[in-house]
């Protein structure tokens, strides 16, 4: 039987510019010490002193092995995107929850961003607002009794091609969730033709909204990257919902008057897309 291949065969619009965002990653890393990397970064940072693949960190032992991996007690980097990692079936709840372990004891912090592809480095404190704890808002969308949606925002740009769109959308949990929350984004232009993303975890895989405290407010501060091929105009950002679990997935489920009336998906904001 032939296998069918688990990757793109052609990179799309958005593969190319977040691959000039990893690039960029890659050359701010420190140039010693030890940098811990998802596979994408890992051949180009092949030639460092000391690189560790983030899939031994986050499964605490060696590929086809019960010996435990010796992660570094210092790294001085770890750059992921653990939504990626999610959606590919390459990390579950376990693994995410020990690199959230992990970063926290050694001290490692999220610096930079593009979409959910995440650089750390050793910090004080927090240098990028990604995740901040507001005041909880009135009722919201539900899904699945579990998850609220109290509303969102979106830099209206002009952006351009290859650019990061901020994104800010507010959270709060109602009930335990059953599953790693997930978002999809869709943008529709001004003729009504979609595109959409593959799904990403709620919190970029750096934070778990099931530990979340039940009736606090969170807002995800993200970015979406503006695909290169994506013409000028005007465009609707919006999402749908889901829920991972090991490696199935389910729609979350919203009000049915929601479904009846979008299909299930939630309007974000507008924004404008200019040439490069």
């Amino acid at each position: 039987l032939a296998q069918p291949p688990t990757e793109r065969a052609w990179p799309t619009g958005r593969d190319r510019a977040l691959a000039r965002w990893r690039a960029a990653f890659d050359r701010a890393l420190p140039a010693h010490g030890d940098v811990i990397a998802d596979f994408p970064s890992l051949a180009a940072l092949s030639l460092r002193d000391s690189v560790h693949s983030l899939h031994h960190v986050a499964a605490g032992r060696y590929t086809f092995s019960r010996r435990a991996y010796p992660a570094p007690r210092a790294p001085a980097a770890m750059l992921a995107d653990l939504s990626a990692l999610a959606a590919a079936g390459e990390i579950d709840s376990a693994g995410l929850d020990r690199l959230r372990r992990y970063a926290a004891a050694r001290g490692l912090r999220a610096v930079d961003a593009a979409g959910d592809l995440v650089r750390l480095s050793p910090a004080a404190a927090e240098t990028l607002a990604w995740l901040e704890p507001v005041p909880a808002a009135g009722p919201g969308i539900p899904f699945d009794g579990a998850l609220e949606w109290l509303g969102g925002r979106v830099a209206p740009g002009p952006v351009r091609p290859g650019d990061r769109l901020a994104v800010a959308t507010t959270w709060r949990r109602v009930a335990p969730l059953p599953g790693l929350a997930q978002v999809q984004w869709a943008v529709t232009d001004a003729r009504g033709r979609t595109r959409e993303d593959e799904p990403r975890l709620l919190g970029a895989g750096w934070t778990d909204p099931g530990a979340w405290p039940a009736g606090a407010a969170f807002e995800e501060r993200t970015t979406w990257i503006v695909p290169d091929d994506m013409p000028p105009g005007a465009y609707t950002l919006s999402f749908s919902a889901s829920w991972r679990r090991g490696e199935a997935e389910r729609d979350a489920a919203p009000p049915d008057s929601l479904v009846r009336a979008t299909g299930g998906s939630v309007d974000v904001g507008r924004f404008v897309v200019r040439t490069r």
